[in-house]
Parts: C-alpha cells; structure tokens; sequence
C-alpha cells in the first residue's frame, strides 16, 4: 500500500517537480489523488496505486503499439505466467535474481514489473521495490502477490520512458523481456537515460531481452517460429518485439552505464525439455556455462553499472 515515505521518493514524469497528497487521512494510501506542486496536476491513487499513465495519441504508431500491448497484458494478467515454458522462465529468473544479488537495504526499480512474476521471487529478500507498468490489471495482481509475501512495494501505473521519481533515490533496477518491446529507438534510449537518471551513482542495473541466436536466425529463415526475426509483432500482431545480438546489448548498455557482463541464458532445447526437474535444471546450467550459451541461448543477460 502506498505510503507517504513513499511519496517522497516520487516526482510529477512531467516537470519532476513535487508532489503532495491531497486529503491526507492516513498513513497508508488507498485511494485518493497526488498533485504535482508545479503542475497543479492531480495523479489519481486506486488501490493503493498511482496512475501516472500520459495520454497516449492512437494515430501515433509508436502509441499504437503500446496501447495494444498495455490493453493485451491486461486481459492476459492473471494468467500470464502460464504463458511461458516453465523451465525457461525459471531459468531467466534464477540468472536475473542472481545477478541482481538482493539484500535487506536494497531499494529496487523494476521496469516492466507486471503481475510481479519476477518480482515475488527476490521480493522477500529486498528491502524495498518499486514497480513500474503500464498495465492496470498486471499492477492489481503484483499488489496482491507482494502483499500475500509481506514485500514492501510502491507501484505506479508510468511509461518507463517518463519515470515519475526523483533522481538518485534507487541503487538497483532490473528489467526483465521489456526492454525488447519497446517500439521505437528513442523509446528505448529514452528508458535507459531515466534508468540512469534514478539509479544511483554506482547502481547495478540487471536486464534481460530476447537474443538474436543462431537458432532463431534459421528458424526466421524457415519462417518457422514467431519471434525469430530480428524484429516484428507478435500475439496476433498485438505486441512488438525485437531480437539483439550480445554486440548490440552491450553497446547499448554502454551508452549510460558499464557494462559487466553479457551472456547467453535460457538454452532453446526440444519440445521434450520444457519441463522445470532436476535433469533439465542441471542441463540448463551446465550449457550456460559453455560457448554455446554465446550463440544458442534464447535471451541475453545483461549486468552493468550506473556511472
């Protein structure tokens, strides 16, 4: 639930000027209204989280898609981990959660953080989360889910690319297959120079995104799979996505942070080893640690630090 701690570590996405909470009656915020001191711009409060979402124009291509998405991972919340091959997704986690490192005084800015299906797994470790996404519903669920694991989150309905908080006020920020579905150029250096501007001096920023391998080069070729090509739209044309290769992940990165590491994760194995046991785990492992992970892998990890 949203309290007024919290508040001060955010600011209106317009002019990041201050906000201040309108009738204040308690110390924990369901329901109510934030306005930006400068703006004179009210950011309603349900549920315990604050709508900061712009007013998206439907005749802008790069609006159009993010409408789409927003409105498909509404319908798909509850759900939407069911839509992901259980082994790759605990894969992607385990390596995320790893690489993020979580401790009790960390203060962690997810991107992209929907039904909080990364999120409950480091949350109980972390001291702080908060959440950032554009889909209502996924951010109804996460609040749900956070607060059946007793996580101390603060989460805001924003574009990723105008992100409602001070400078400085998180050390650490992770976001996990958004990066890639973000439809313009600028949208996505948009999003990684607010990333900068949050994260403090020295943060660790964690990141995954969709690998542009070999496997999926032929299998693009062959036109044999959704999300092969080096970009498209996927889910019935309603989301758009885009494929990296690790020398364009790290370069990238490098544009605001340093990057430590890049890797290949989640190896793209057959049909029959989808399933999450403990031949599959240790498969899984043991390939990431090889060359083909550098080739093979369906999604790239990225580590760097805030300069």
């Amino acid at each position: 639930t949203l309290r007024s701690d919290w508040i001060e570590l955010l600011a209106c996405p317009t002019c990041l000027g201050s906000l201040a909470l309108r009738d204040e009656s308690s110390r924990e915020i369901v329901r109510g209204a934030l306005r930006c001191v400068a703006c004179a711009v009210d950011y309603a409060i349900e549920d315990g989280i604050v709508d900061f979402a712009p007013s998206f124009e439907p005749d802008s291509p790069t609006d159009a898609l993010k409408l789409s998405e927003m409105r498909l991972r509404d319908a798909e919340a509850t759900e939407y981990e069911s839509l992901f091959i259980p082994l790759r997704s605990e894969a992607e986690i385990a390596a995320a959660r790893d690489a993020l490192s979580p401790r009790r005084e960390d203060l962690v800015l997810e991107l992209g953080i929907g039904p909080a299906r990364v999120a409950r797994r480091y949350g109980p470790q972390v001291g702080r989360i908060l959440g950032v996404d554009l889909s209502w519903r996924s951010l109804q669920v996460a609040r749900e889910r956070l607060m059946a694991l007793r996580v101390d989150a603060c989460l805001v309905r924003a574009d990723i690319c105008r992100l409602p908080v001070r400078a400085g006020v998180c050390n650490k920020a992770l976001a996990a297959q958004v990066l890639q579905h973000l439809p313009s150029a600028h949208d996505l250096r948009a999003s990684l120079d607010e990333t900068a501007r949050v994260v403090e001096r020295g943060g660790l920023f964690v990141a995954t995104v969709y690998h542009l391998s070999l496997p999926k080069r032929i299998r693009g070729f062959l036109r044999a799979d959704e999300v092969s090509d080096r970009e498209g739209l996927h889910s019935d044309g309603q989301v758009y996505y885009q494929n990296f290769s690790r020398r364009e992940f790290r370069s990238l990165l490098a544009e605001r942070f340093d990057p430590i590491d890049v890797r290949g994760i989640v190896m793209q194995m057959g049909p029959g080893m989808h399933r999450a046991n403990r031949l599959t785990r240790t498969l899984e492992t043991a390939l990431q640690r090889t060359a083909i992970a550098r080739w093979g892998s369906h999604l790239l990890l990225g580590v760097a630090r805030n300069r």
